[in-house]
């Protein structure tokens, strides 16, 4: 057992005026690591984070993270790289690999070796754990719910720039998406919430849809929304393997009586960001497009969203 309440993402570092540390500053060269290990945090059974973490976060300068997502039972014993947040840079360090199995009491084990340098953590991220289709839920706040379809650097995604009121280069579509009669080769993703096609938007405060008539939106949660300080937007876009599969099996369970079979999907994220100007929040939640066979679809997953006082527009 690896049962460390400071290895928490949540726990964040302190700095004072001079910019110096001035809680402990962990490192995990100095543990003598031997066998494997499983991650609980206060009595709850979590897992490494499998995306990007905050720097100085889990009690230390650049904490661990595993590159490469976790594996199912099926997949038996795999090897990860880990990798260290630190000068905007997710995977800075490049600490030693690991080994990681799925087990079938739905947890997983980590066999933890020695970081590479001072001052590394691995860290522990209470999350939905998913492994075969059965879903072990924790009592703490959930920092990935299972109805989240894959995301993060776990997934190959792209990410935009911490830019306040920021947005995605143009992106184009690997297959048109028909919307209301328009169909579109092209998408921006925007950091205050909301999809656009014909250009990027850097708006915050939502106006009535009716407003902007040439102008289609699709919006997750559009409010003011700030990426700089914590949180992450990104995105991804599929035209074959897992994600088609589960796109094609969550359409077909919200319509029984339609045969479809989802051909592209496109998966855009934001992870933990906050609202301006309170950088201690954290707010969840992805638009997924799903087309195929003359038919699309738009998905919208929710995972925890603070309350706030901002204006909001979901549609």
């Amino acid at each position: 057992m690896l049962n460390d309440l400071w290895r928490s993402t949540s726990n964040q570092l302190q700095l004072s005026y001079y910019n110096e540390v001035t809680s402990k500053v962990m490192c995990d060269t100095q543990v003598s690591w031997n066998g494997w290990y499983r991650l609980f945090i206060q009595g709850q059974s979590v897992q490494m984070p499998d995306s990007c973490v905050d720097k100085r976060s889990c009690g230390t300068h650049a904490p661990l993270w595993l590159n490469g997502g976790h594996p199912t039972v099926e997949d038996g014993v795999v090897t990860r790289a880990v990798c260290g947040h630190w000068d905007n840079n997710c995977c800075h360090f490049q600490s030693n690999p690991i080994k990681v199995k799925a087990c079938p009491g739905n947890y997983y084990v980590y066999e933890l070796v020695r970081p590479t340098t001072c001052y590394l953590t691995y860290c522990a991220d209470v999350r939905n754990i998913s492994i075969n289709n059965a879903t072990l839920t924790s009592n703490t706040t959930l920092a990935a719910p299972g109805i989240f379809y894959p995301f993060g650097s776990a997934a190959g995604d792209t990410r935009n720039a911490a830019v306040d009121d920021g947005n995605s280069s143009v992106i184009p579509l690997l297959s048109p998406f028909l919307f209301f009669g328009r169909t579109y080769q092209q998408i921006y993703v925007n950091n205050n919430g909301h999809l656009t096609f014909n250009q990027a938007s850097s708006q915050y405060v939502p106006y009535p849809f009716l407003a902007n008539g040439n102008q289609d939106i699709i919006a997750g949660l559009w409010t003011d929304l700030d990426n700089r300080v914590r949180g992450v937007v990104s995105y991804h876009q599929y035209t074959s393997g897992s994600v088609l599969t589960r796109a094609t099996q969550d359409i077909n369970n919200h319509f029984p009586n339609l045969t479809f079979s989802a051909s592209w999907v496109f998966v855009a994220t934001w992870d933990k960001v906050t609202y301006y100007p309170n950088t201690n929040t954290e707010t969840s939640f992805q638009v997924v497009l799903i087309s195929g066979t003359h038919f699309s679809f738009i998905l919208m997953n929710y995972g925890d969203i603070a309350v706030t006082g901002l204006p909001v527009e979901v549609k």
